[in-house]
Parts: C-alpha cells; sequence; structure tokens
C-alpha cells in the first residue's frame, strides 16, 4: 500500500514537473501572493497605495512559488534516487 501512493506521488510530481516551472509558479504562487496581500489589507491596511501594495505582493507571491517549485523538484529527485 504505502509503495504504492509513493509511487502515486512521483507520477504527480512527474505531471507537475511536465507542465513546467512558470506554470506552476502562476498557478501556485500568484493566488499565494494575493491571498496573503488580501487577508493583510483586511487585517490591518498599510499606508501604502494599493498598487504598490498590490505589486509587493505580486512578487512575494512570486518568489513563494519558485522557492515551493525548487523545494519540490529537490524532494522529487531526492525520492527518485531513493533506494527501492
Amino acid at each position: 500500500m504505502e509503495s504504492n501512493i509513493q509511487q502515486l506521488r512521483m507520477q504527480r510530481w512527474e505531471r507537475i514537473q511536465k507542465a513546467g516551472k512558470v506554470r506552476f509558479i502562476l498557478i501556485r504562487g500568484l493566488p499565494f501572493g494575493f491571498l496573503l496581500g488580501a487577508i493583510t489589507y483586511l487585517i490591518s491596511p498599510p499606508p501604502l497605495p494599493l498598487f504598490l501594495l498590490v505589486s509587493i505582493y505580486t512578487l512575494a507571491g512570486l518568489a513563494w512559488g519558485a522557492w515551493m517549485w525548487t523545494f519540490m523538484m529537490w524532494e522529487y529527485k531526492r525520492a527518485k534516487n531513493r533506494p527501492k
């Protein structure tokens, strides 16, 4: 059972890798940045202009997406090289 789950995870990582880094960052990173920005703005609106706030959180989302891609691919390669 465990090897079946591991095999499914490997297939999922392969699909993500085939789709590409840019797609991953845009689909997973940007929404995170916008969500983080919206929550921050609703909790405590900063004294920054809205366009600057959106820019900052867009960049934060892109950075988070790039970091997640790097971490996921590191995990994928580590799991791929693990003895069975």
